[in-house]
Formats: structure tokens, C-alpha cells, sequence
């Protein structure tokens, strides 16, 4: 006779699966309107992001407990860990932004893509712009970004639409030049700011870098604190990752801009978070990343979907490749490497299943939003 007895056997948890998210009854956008890459409010990825965020939001408020040492405590946004399947079809990006919505601390993606970031490509603007002073389109854009700053200290004010058309619109050759020859203070420290970074085109990346935040000549705070006042503490992380990285490239390969942001824009930016620390966040992350983590709360937000496809591409155990295109051009041999390759997916949609389950600690909750 064997006889299982619970490792914790006094501190029960729980199993939760919440009804399924439904498709609306709307109209369908015109293509003309239909955004591309993202969802629409009213989406079931959307809502199910919505729910998450403020069943998160009222267990925190609410004084719901969590088991810490065989005690019951006060739960706190660090205890709960949300797991995706994948980073790409809208849940992932629109859980992150209902819980900044709803201002519950968050780690944000387990891997930043720096190229994604917008305080990464205003950085990445300065050296465009010192490298080829002439590209308006550049120059446009740091003059709307967190650089084209004038007023005091304590009352920045940034500028705007109208300020770009103001330099732009009469001009008859390029943005630079116009800008140089304005008459408009407010544009003056921007025009300093930039007409120094000019002279520092020979410097390598990191330094580069580190000068105009720590610096600005010209501009009425540091290039660090206009950042952080025009995109917020998130800002601060994609910032250190681009400066890290220009440190490593300077220590690494020729100290040249040029080369740097080839570099950058030819290999991309992603940089890898780790997730596992001891910040008080929610942590929202891939299956895949999550191995040997735990959580006293697991949400696992896309049940519905089943296993992925590795395509119509097959290799033979000689490895020689078979192509069939769609099914019904399947032949006995590439059939068979169908089934098998088949088979090889479920068992991998499995053994994530697997260890997504088993990252919770007290309680699992299962949900998912309706499929188009």
C-alpha cells in the first residue's frame, strides 16, 4: 500500500479556471483603420490583459494572503508571475501595459528589445545626426524628442508640432541649417546642445553616449533627466542596456559611431532580463524562461491555443529535405514525416505545459481569451 502525504500538507492552494474570454459582436474595421500589430480595447486579448491586471490590482488592495514559511502574509505584486506562451500576438505586450494602467509594479518584458524602445532611438538620433547632420528626417525627430527642451530647470517645456513646422515649412535647403539660422530662444538650447555634439563625432560610442546624458551643453538639465521627465522611470532601463552596450562595443571593436550603430541596427538590441530577483514586481515572461522559477500565483492567460506548427518543411532521417507544400500534396513518405513531426510538437506543447504548471506555489489560474 502506498500512501502519498503532501509536502505541505496544512497549507492548502487552489486550481482556478476562469470562463473563457469572448469574441465581441462588433462591426470589422475598414483596412484603412485597422491598426496594424496591435489590439483594439474591445479585443478578448484586451479584455482578458483588463482582467488580469485588476484581479491582480484587488487581490494587492484587498488584503489577500499568500503561504511564506507556513504562515499566511499580506500578498504583494512580486507573488504573482504571468506565463505566455510567446512575446508576439498582442497578450503579451497588453498585459504589461493594463498593469502599468493600472499602476502595479511590473518588470516589463523578460527580454528587451532595445531597437523598440523610444529613449534608445532618441540616443541612437544624436549619433544619426553627427554622423550626417544633413538627414532632416533625423533631426525632425530629436527636435520633437526629449532633447528639444528650452524654459527653466523647474519648468521644462518641450517642443512641439507647431515649433517643427515653424523651421521647416519656410526653409529652402535643409533642416540644420534653418535651425542654426532661427531667431527663436526657444529653440537655442537644443541648437548648442547639438552643435557641440558635432565636434565630439570622433568619439567612441560610450563616451559619446555618457556625454549627453550626464552633460547636455546647452540644455537646461542633464540629457538623463529630460529623459526620465519626458518617458519615466521605465526609460531608465533600455537607457543603462544601450550604454552597457556601447561599453562592451568599445572595448571590443574599433571605437567608431558609425560602426556602433551599424552594429546595433544590423545585429538588433535584445538584451535578456533576468526576471528571478528579489524586486516586488509582477513578473510577466515566456514558458520557456520560466524553468526553476516559482511563485506563490501562476497565470497562465493562453489555454486555448494548441501545439505550434514547425511548417511544411521535413527532413529525412538522412537528412535529406522534403517539401510537399500543403497536405494534399503529401506523399507516404512525407506523410509519415508529418505525423512525426507532429507528434514531436504535441510533445513539446506538453512538456511546457508541464512546467508552466508547475511554477505555482499556492494557487493556479487558468484562463484564455476566445480565438478569431
Amino acid at each position: 500500500l502506498l500512501r502519498h502525504t503532501a509536502f505541505r500538507r496544512n497549507e492548502p492552494g487552489s486550481v482556478e479556471l476562469w470562463p473563457l474570454e469572448p469574441q465581441p459582436e462588433v462591426e470589422p474595421a475598414e483596412p484603412w483603420d485597422a491598426p496594424q500589430g496591435q489590439e483594439s480595447a474591445a479585443s478578448p486579448k484586451a479584455r482578458l490583459a483588463e482582467r488580469i491586471a485588476r484581479f491582480i490590482k484587488g487581490e494587492i488592495t484587498s488584503g489577500a494572503t499568500v503561504w511564506d514559511k507556513k504562515q499566511r502574509r499580506p500578498a504583494r505584486p512580486g507573488d504573482f508571475l504571468i506565463l505566455v506562451r510567446g512575446r508576439t500576438g498582442g497578450l503579451f505586450d497588453g498585459i504589461l501595459q493594463a498593469l502599468k494602467r493600472e499602476q502595479i509594479p511590473v518588470a516589463g518584458a523578460d527580454r528587451l528589445q532595445l531597437l523598440d524602445s523610444l529613449p534608445v532611438q532618441d540616443l541612437l538620433n544624436l549619433i544619426r545626426f553627427t554622423l550626417c547632420p544633413s538627414d532632416d528626417l533625423t533631426l525632425a525627430e530629436i527636435i520633437k524628442g526629449p532633447f528639444g527642451v528650452h524654459g527653466t530647470a523647474g519648468a521644462l517645456q518641450w517642443l512641439g508640432e507647431d515649433d517643427l513646422y515653424a523651421l521647416a515649412q519656410p526653409r529652402e535647403g535643409r533642416l540644420w541649417p534653418a535651425l542654426r539660422a532661427a531667431t527663436d530662444p526657444r529653440v537655442t538650447p537644443l541648437r548648442d546642445f547639438l552643435a557641440e555634439l558635432l565636434t565630439r563625432a570622433h568619439k567612441p560610442p560610450y563616451e559619446f553616449l555618457v556625454h549627453a546624458l550626464e552633460r547636455g551643453h546647452g540644455l537646461p538639465r542633464p540629457g538623463w533627466e529630460l529623459v526620465l521627465s519626458r518617458f519615466g522611470l521605465p526609460a531608465r532601463e533600455p537607457v543603462t542596456a544601450i550604454i552597457d552596450r556601447a561599453a562592451a562595443f568599445d572595448a571590443d571593436e574599433a571605437p567608431s559611431l558609425q560602426l556602433f550603430l551599424d552594429a546595433i541596427e544590423r545585429r538588433g538590441g535584445e538584451v535578456k532580463r533576468e526576471l528571478s530577483g528579489p524586486q516586488d514586481e509582477v513578473r510577466v515572461m515566456t514558458v520557456h524562461g520560466a524553468k526553476g522559477l516559482e511563485a506563490p500565483v501562476v497565470i497562465l492567460p493562453d489555454m486555448v491555443a494548441g501545439p505550434g506548427r514547425g511548417g511544411d518543411l521535413f527532413v529525412t532521417e538522412d537528412g535529406e529535405p522534403v517539401w510537399p507544400g500543403a497536405k494534399t500534396n503529401d506523399i507516404t513518405l512525407s506523410a509519415k514525416l508529418r505525423l512525426d513531426a507532429e507528434a514531436r510538437d504535441l510533445r513539446e506543447h506538453r512538456r511546457l505545459l508541464y512546467v508552466a504548471l508547475t511554477r505555482a506555489q499556492d494557487r493556479l489560474i487558468l484562463c484564455s481569451a476566445a480565438r478569431a
